[in-house]
């Protein structure tokens, strides 16, 4: 059985294009993996600025405010607000928003 020259030639370069292929896939397939990551820690970096940003917003909000504008106007209010923000961090922040800041302005 004789294989003539275009047949040969094609097979070829079939060969060294699925090769070419099989060196580039991975590399793209790699490279598109790192974008994918840095784009995805890049919007959990900003989800971890910003809420951290409010937190310290509530917390600063809540040493500047007069004990007079606390709801219950307690002695202690103030201070276990403060304590409240601190320790639960991001839940305590978003718990004074809407219970002590949010009804103060309306």
């Amino acid at each position: 059985m004789k294989i003539s020259y275009g047949t040969a030639t094609t097979a070829l370069l079939v060969l060294i294009l699925l090769m070419i292929i099989g060196l580039i896939v991975p590399t793209v397939r790699d490279g598109v993996l790192m974008i994918t990551t840095a784009i995805a820690a890049g919007i959990y970096l900003f989800i971890l600025v910003a809420a951290f940003a409010f937190w310290l917003s509530m917390l600063i909000d809540c040493l500047q405010r007069p004990r007079e504008r606390f709801p219950n106007r307690g002695e202690s209010d103030k201070l276990i607000w403060c304590l409240v923000i601190i320790f639960v961090h991001f839940i305590g922040a978003v718990m004074y928003y809407y219970l002590i800041k949010k009804k103060d302005s309306v």
